[in-house]
C-alpha cells in the first residue's frame, strides 16, 4: 500500500491495487479525467482494471502540479501539468497516461517521485531517469521526455532509492552514499553551503563526513528541505 499528499488533495493505494483520490481537482490533478469542476470531498475510486491496463497500483507520488503511479508490474503512469510528465508533449493530462517501457530500455520501474517542474524514476537495474527543467533533471534541457543520467555521474554505483523536492533531487547508492542535485538556495542539497545561482545540474556526492561517516539508509525531500536517516538510526 502507498499514500501521498499534494496541495489540497490526498491519494491512497489499497491492497487490491486500486487508487483512491480526494480533494481539490484544479486542472484535473486528481486523475479522474475531469477538469476543474469535479472536486472529490470523499474518496473516489480509480480502478486499476479500467485505468492502469489491469495492472495493480503499487506506488503513488505527487507534487503541487503532477502525479505518478508505479504499478506492481513496473509500469509508469503520469498526469497533471505539462512539465515533467515524460510524454514528449506539453499538454495538461487529467487522467493517467502510460509511459512506454521502451523509454526506459524495457526496464521495470520500481520507484518514482515528482517535483514542481520535473520527475525522477528508478528502474530495477538501478538506472536513474529524469524529466523536466535542466537544473532539476540532471543533464538535459526540458523536452518533456525521460532521459537516463549516465552511471558515471554516480561513480558507476547502483542507485537503490530516489526522491524529489520541489526543485531538487536526491538518490542513495548501494554503498549508502547520498547524491544531490538541483536548487540549493536553502541548503537542501546537504552540501553545507547556500547557492543563489542555478544550483547543481549534475549529481554531487554529499561527503560522508556530513553524517559522521555513517551510511545513509533513507532520504526524503519536502518542498525546500531534505531529511536523512542513517544506518545508525540517526535523523
Amino acid at each position: 500500500m502507498s499514500v501521498s499528499c499534494g496541495d489540497f488533495r490526498t491519494f491512497a493505494v489499497t491492497e487490491e491495487g486500486d487508487l483512491y483520490v480526494l480533494g481539490t481537482n484544479n486542472r484535473g490533478i486528481l486523475g479522474t479525467g475531469q477538469f476543474d469542476t469535479d472536486d472529490q470531498p470523499i474518496p473516489y475510486r480509480i480502478s486499476h482494471e479500467a485505468v492502469f491496463a489491469s495492472e495493480e497500483v503499487g506506488m503513488i507520488a505527487s507534487s503541487p502540479f503532477s502525479n505518478a503511479v508505479v504499478t506492481r508490474h513496473g509500469s509508469l503512469f503520469t498526469w497533471g501539468s505539462s512539465w515533467g510528465l515524460g510524454h514528449g508533449r506539453r499538454v495538461t493530462e487529467s487522467a493517467p497516461v502510460y509511459a512506454d517501457k521502451a523509454t526506459f530500455e524495457v526496464s521495470s520501474i520500481i520507484m518514482v517521485a515528482c517535483g514542481v517542474c520535473s520527475s525522477i524514476a528508478l528502474t530495477k537495474g538501478g538506472g536513474v531517469w529524469t524529466c523536466g527543467k535542466e537544473q532539476h533533471a540532471g543533464t538535459y534541457a526540458d523536452d518533456n521526455v525521460f532521459h537516463c543520467i549516465p552511471a558515471q555521474y554516480f561513480h558507476d554505483k547502483k542507485i537503490v532509492m530516489v526522491t524529489s523536492g520541489d526543485h531538487h533531487m536526491l538518490s542513495i547508492d548501494t554503498e549508502g552514499m547520498l547524491w544531490a542535485w538541483g536548487d540549493n538556495r536553502y541548503g537542501q542539497l546537504c552540501c553545507g553551503a547556500l547557492d543563489e545561482g542555478e544550483g547543481e545540474t549534475q549529481p554531487v556526492l554529499v561527503p560522508p563526513t556530513t553524517f559522521d561517516g555513517s551510511k545513509v539508509a533513507y532520504v526524503e525531500a519536502s518542498s525546500e528541505s531534505t531529511m536523512v536517516v542513517t544506518a545508525d538510526s540517526v535523523l
